[in-house]
């Protein structure tokens, strides 16, 4: 298969994917009666730290705890930094005003 055609297919897969995780997150909010944010925050976290879970198995496994850790705080502080990057674009940089 051409290189191409399988970036367009991941790309496609993973806009579907992201369709039903927003739209599934969205019905067990108000299956659960909670705030759709709240759920959607913790179920958003679990899944942004899911892929790093086989991962830090594989290490400890075979003997390697430093992996599992360095891959846990890792993927922790990626995850932690992009969200208050995005916060801080979003909100905008205000400085004060010396008169």
């Amino acid at each position: 298969m051409n290189d191409y055609i399988a970036l367009i297919l991941g790309i496609i897969c993973a806009e579907i994917g992201g369709e039903l995780f927003v739209r599934g997150t969205i019905g067990l909010a108000h299956w659960t009666r909670v705030s759709p944010g709240i759920i959607g925050v913790t179920i958003a976290a679990f899944a942004t730290s899911s892929p790093a879970l086989p991962v830090s198995i594989n290490a400890a496994m075979a003997g390697e705890p430093q992996i599992a850790l360095g891959d846990a705080l890792g993927s922790n502080v990626v995850n932690v930094a992009l969200v208050l990057a995005i916060a801080l674009a979003i909100s905008g940089i205000q400085s004060p005003v010396t008169a």
